[in-house]
């Protein structure tokens, strides 16, 4: 089994006995104790830092801004400029509705009509999304930025900023470092793609072709 699968099938665990005791159990979700949040901040803090620190960087999806996943196709400039200008788009218009989606939890947030168990069940939730879209539909591929697969991914290591983002509004030690942490994941990946956008796209990158994939991959028909 794939270590996105265990990843997927853990943060549904996670998500589905949240759901329970937050709905069944809402007392008991008051008095858990630190160490028990302690405990998860520091495995999402070791997860970031799998991608954004080079050496720890494995697989070409959040790796590919690394030279090291870069193998030079015979290409078109002009054809590669095309394409990144249609995905900057695309993109700009995905974050923009995710901006308006963490204004709305706000807005929600700061009139009481949620709290800050709620921004942790929202974060909890976002976290089994990620791995939902990884390993059965994903609506970044199907709508809104519509690469072919988690390899061409234009946005693959957003992930960590997508599912923190809404800790802005618990401002303590651990929300926020997990949030700071996701925004470098995200600036990283970014400043890399504006630097060095061949990486990121089949037309210049071999590796990231469906012909070379060593992935276990939904989308990968040959296999």
């Amino acid at each position: 089994m794939g270590y996105s699968k265990i990843k997927y099938i853990f943060s549904g665990i996670l998500m589905l006995v949240s759901l329970v005791l937050f709905f069944f159990f809402y007392d008991f979700v008051l008095t858990i104790p630190e160490w028990v949040y302690n405990i998860f901040w520091l495995l999402f803090v070791i997860d970031i830092l799998t991608v954004t620190i080079p050496r720890f960087a494995k697989h070409s999806p959040s790796g590919k801004y690394l030279k090291k996943f870069f193998k030079e196709a015979d290409y078109s400039k002009e054809k590669l400029f095309e394409y990144v200008k249609t995905m900057n788009v695309r993109t700009v218009i995905t974050f923009s509705l995710y901006m308006l989606f963490l204004l709305g939890i706000g807005v929600l947030y700061y009139l009481s009509f949620i709290n800050r168990y709620h921004i942790i069940l929202l974060v909890i939730v976002l976290n089994f999304i990620d791995y939902f879209s990884i390993n059965t539909w994903c609506i970044f591929h199907k709508v809104l930025i519509r690469n072919r697969c988690c390899n061409t991914c234009r946005i693959y290591n957003w992930d960590h900023f997508l599912k923190f983002a809404p800790f802005v509004f618990i401002p303590e030690f651990k929300t926020w470092s997990l949030l700071f942490l996701g925004i470098i994941a995200l600036v990283q990946w970014e400043l890399s793609y504006a630097i060095h956008p061949e990486r990121f796209i089949d037309i210049s990158n071999e590796n990231l072709r469906c012909s070379n994939c060593e992935h276990d991959c939904r989308f990968n028909e040959a296999k």
